[in-house]
């Protein structure tokens, strides 16, 4: 195009008719600035295409992350509802005058007196994310705000699942080994189990037993904590998936 120009700017000189020099010369100016500025369009284009796909990669990656966590995580509150439950069936048949309950159901009771289900996520995704800074190429706030705070609510069930582990590890186990038949929690564990003991004990007894139901009251408390913190934990991640969902389906 600049060289199209060149030949009436030569005439116009040697004609000496400057004024339309002048107005030729500022045409060449404007198609050139046109042009960078075309170009530079043309280059925040593809840059945005860029990003949008590094964007989709990103969020698929998190979307297959988050998925496998919530099924996890879907089987782990389960079970924390499970021990919660025979917590308080225990704690309620427990006193002076114990309501009569079957070795079965005892077993049954003191096998989820001991369980700790715990969640265990996988974070890499999110572990980069944070780590590389590449968490601002999410363009939606919501959802950028809801990732950086998952590791912060994570540390929170992980902080009541150490309680639970605390309380088992310094109270529970040293009772429950001088006060119940361990191997008759694990008949039905599967493989590896030594069967129902020989040893035989009294299920009234121990449901009078004032030290267990301090125990097993204790156990509510930190369990029932843990639980609330793995439905806190589950409400995000099933708010991320969503919006994960929808960010996928905007740049598709």
């Amino acid at each position: 195009m600049l060289h199209f120009f060149r030949p009436i700017r030569q005439r116009l000189l040697t004609k000496n008719r400057f004024s339309k020099y002048i107005f030729y010369a500022i045409g060449e100016i404007v198609l050139v600035v046109i042009g960078i500025l075309i170009a530079i369009q043309v280059d925040r284009w593809n840059e945005r295409g860029k990003l949008k796909e590094e964007e989709y990669d990103i969020l698929r990656q998190l979307q297959s992350e988050f998925t496998r966590n919530q099924t996890k995580l879907d089987s782990i509150h389960a079970a924390h509802k499970e021990v919660n439950r025979c917590l308080r069936a225990l704690i309620a048949a427990m006193g002076p005058d114990p309501v009569p309950v079957s070795q079965d159901s005892l077993d049954y009771y003191i096998k989820e007196f001991s369980h700790i289900p715990t969640y265990h996520p996988n974070t890499g995704s999110v572990t980069s994310l944070l780590s590389t800074g590449k968490l601002v190429l999410i363009s939606n706030d919501s959802l950028r705000l809801l990732i950086s705070s998952w590791p912060g609510q994570l540390e929170v069930y992980r902080y009541e699942a150490g309680l639970n582990y605390d309380l088992y590890n310094f109270q529970i186990a040293s009772f429950l080994s001088n006060k119940y038949l361990y191997r008759n929690t694990e008949v039905d564990a599967g493989r590896g189990t030594t069967g129902r003991s020989s040893f035989q004990m009294d299920p009234m007894k121990l449901l009078a037993d004032p030290e267990l139901e301090n125990l097993a009251e204790l156990k509510r408390v930190d369990s029932e904590a843990l639980e609330v913190a793995a439905l806190k934990l589950s409400e995000t991640q099933e708010r991320i998936l969503s919006l994960i969902d929808r960010g996928l389906n905007s740049l598709r």
